[in-house]
């Protein structure tokens, strides 16, 4: 799968997450353009890294 808004593909924005782990909505504003764009991925992207546990909590 592609994001459109952010020119990458999920799997991209993923290994990012992967590398250097943000909040959820930080991850979204630094490894893709989702939150400016049309936000379609965005539920893709919370089942990906949420599922991976590649994400971090607010207070992390």
């Amino acid at each position: 799968m592609f994001c459109i808004c952010s020119n990458k593909s999920i799997d991209e924005i993923v290994a990012a997450q992967a590398d250097i782990p943000l909040p959820f909505t930080e991850m979204l504003e630094c490894y893709s353009s989702c939150l400016d764009g049309c936000g379609s991925c965005i539920p893709v992207l919370r089942e990906r890294v949420t599922g991976n546990e590649l994400l971090l909590t607010e207070g992390d």
